[in-house]
Formats: C-alpha cells, sequence, structure tokens
C-alpha cells in the first residue's frame, strides 16, 4: 500500500512556491489516491492535471499499481 505521508511530501513539494493548498489526501486499502487542493480564487483543471502528472511520475506502477484523483 502506497503511504498517505509520502504523496502528502510530492504535493507538498509541488505546490511549496504556488498558490494552491491542500485539502486533503485519501489513500484506501486498493491504492485509491485521492488528492483534494485549492486555492483562494478557486482551481482549474489545468493546475489539478499538472499536480496530478507531478505526483504520478514520481510513483512506480511496477513496484504498486494505483489510481490518482486530483480534484478541488
Amino acid at each position: 500500500m502506497i503511504e498517505r505521508d509520502r504523496i502528502e511530501k510530492l504535493v507538498l513539494e509541488y505546490i511549496r512556491s504556488s498558490k494552491v493548498f491542500l485539502v486533503d489526501i485519501k489513500v484506501s486499502s486498493s491504492n485509491k489516491i485521492t488528492i483534494l487542493v485549492d486555492t483562494s480564487e478557486g482551481i482549474t483543471i489545468d493546475e489539478c492535471a499538472e499536480l496530478h502528472r507531478y505526483v504520478e511520475n514520481r510513483l512506480d506502477r511496477d513496484s504498486e499499481d494505483f489510481e490518482l484523483q486530483v480534484s478541488s
């Protein structure tokens, strides 16, 4: 199972110098990862997609399969 702390670290790295803030992270026992983020002005689909790509590229599907969802 992918650890929540690992996902949180990746998200915080990505949003460190942006207006995006982390709302919540959930990781189910079947490795369904849900990341909730937002900004004070509202977040765009493109911003969610960029974060999705960032996190997905830093996880290894060969060692552990997962489902990833990023939304607000």
